[in-house]
């Protein structure tokens, strides 16, 4: 009886402890630095912008009234480009999104080039992180916002950047 006592408790204390071990891997998973942000293309152009209280139409690339802050990132070079589209909760100043949102459509991808057109794209996997950057006296409010993206192809595609708000859709 005494044995099977022992065991409850250190079974207890093992569960409690490896719960806030999750908790902590889930933290760490928000932090992010400003190195190796994404570089614009040479004599190309990229825009990284967000709007708040907003939703994306699946398949579509429509935004309409709602909930959530879309950001959207363009990098175009020569005839090339390239579109991210992220639907984030309006809530909280720190967001991740995973493959479960990756399979719900709140991340999408659309290439094109002149012989290719228009190639949108789900990816299958990955992770969308962003932490919100408070307005200073010389900067307004911003988002650095950083995607690792695993395509249907494997191809990984990484963006990083700093994401500032749009005056409109």
């Amino acid at each position: 009886m005494k044995y099977a006592c022992q065991l409850l408790i250190f079974t207890a204390i093992l569960c409690l402890f490896s719960g806030c071990k999750k908790n902590k891997e889930t933290d760490s998973q928000l932090i992010l630095d400003d190195k190796n942000l994404s570089e614009c293309p040479k004599s190309g152009s990229c825009s990284f912008q967000y709007v708040n209280n907003a939703n994306m139409v699946r398949g579509q690339l429509t935004f309409t009234t709602g909930q959530h802050r879309i950001f959207w990132a363009k990098m175009q070079a020569e005839l090339v480009f390239r579109s991210f589209y992220f639907q984030a909760p309006m809530l909280g100043d720190k967001f991740v999104l995973d493959q479960v949102d990756i399979a719900a459509g709140r991340v999408y991808l659309e290439s094109g080039c002149p012989t290719c057109f228009s190639v949108n794209a789900q990816p299958v996997d990955g992770t969308v992180k962003g932490i919100r950057v408070p307005a200073t006296a010389i900067s307004p409010e911003h988002w650095l916002v950083e995607a690792n993206l695993i395509m249907p192809s494997k191809e990984t595609i990484t963006v990083k950047q700093y994401f500032f708000e749009s005056k409109g859709l």
